[in-house]
C-alpha cells in the first residue's frame, strides 16, 4: 500500500503530474468560457443549471489543484523525493502563488455559483444573476492566463532539468 501510496504521490507533484492537471484546468476553463462568450447579453434567460453544470467544475478543479501546488512540497517529502528537513524546492517556490491563486478564486468561484441558488425573493435575482455570470467569466479568463504563465514555468523547469 505504501508503495502505492507513494507512486500516486510522485505522479501528482511531478512537473508532469502538475502539467497534467494544470492541463485539465486549462480544458474545463476553455469550454466555461466558449459557453459564456456565446451568450446572449442580457443573462435575464440564463439556464442557471446549465451555468452550474459547467462552473462547478472548474471551481473544484481550481481548488484541487491550488491545494495540490501549495502542498507539493510536503507530499514530496512524504514520499521521499526531497530529503527530509529540506526546506527549499525550486519548482515549489516559484508555483506557490499559482497555488494560492487557484484555490483563492476557486473558493471565490464557488461562492458566485452557489448565490445563484438563493431565492428570487429575497434578492433581485437578475442583478445577482449578471455579478455572478460576469465575476466568473472574469475569474476564467484570468484563470486562462494563470493556467498559462504556469504551463511556461513548468515547461522551462522540466526543460533545462533543474
Amino acid at each position: 500500500m505504501e508503495k502505492f501510496v507513494n507512486l500516486l504521490s510522485k505522479s501528482c507533484v511531478s512537473v508532469p503530474g502538475l502539467f497534467f492537471f494544470n492541463l485539465l484546468v486549462f480544458t474545463i476553463n476553455l469550454r466555461f468560457v466558449g459557453w459564456l462568450t456565446f451568450l446572449p447579453t442580457s443573462f435575464d434567460k440564463i439556464n442557471t443549471d446549465e451555468f452550474h453544470d459547467l462552473a462547478s467544475p472548474l471551481a473544484v478543479r481550481l481548488i484541487t489543484v491550488g491545494v495540490l501546488i501549495l502542498e507539493r512540497h510536503d507530499v514530496m517529502e512524504i514520499s521521499g523525493l526531497t530529503p527530509k528537513g529540506s526546506d527549499h524546492d525550486e519548482i515549489s517556490d516559484r508555483t506557490h502563488p499559482f497555488g494560492t491563486f487557484y484555490l483563492c478564486f476557486g473558493l471565490f468561484m464557488e461562492c458566485f455559483i452557489e448565490q445563484i441558488h438563493i431565492p428570487g425573493k429575497i434578492f433581485d435575482i437578475h442583478t445577482i444573476t449578471n455579478v455572478v455570470v460576469w465575476s466568473s467569466y472574469l475569474i476564467a479568463l484570468i484563470s486562462l492566463s494563470v493556467c498559462l504563465n504556469l504551463f511556461y514555468i513548468l515547461f522551462r523547469h522540466y526543460k533545462h532539468g533543474h
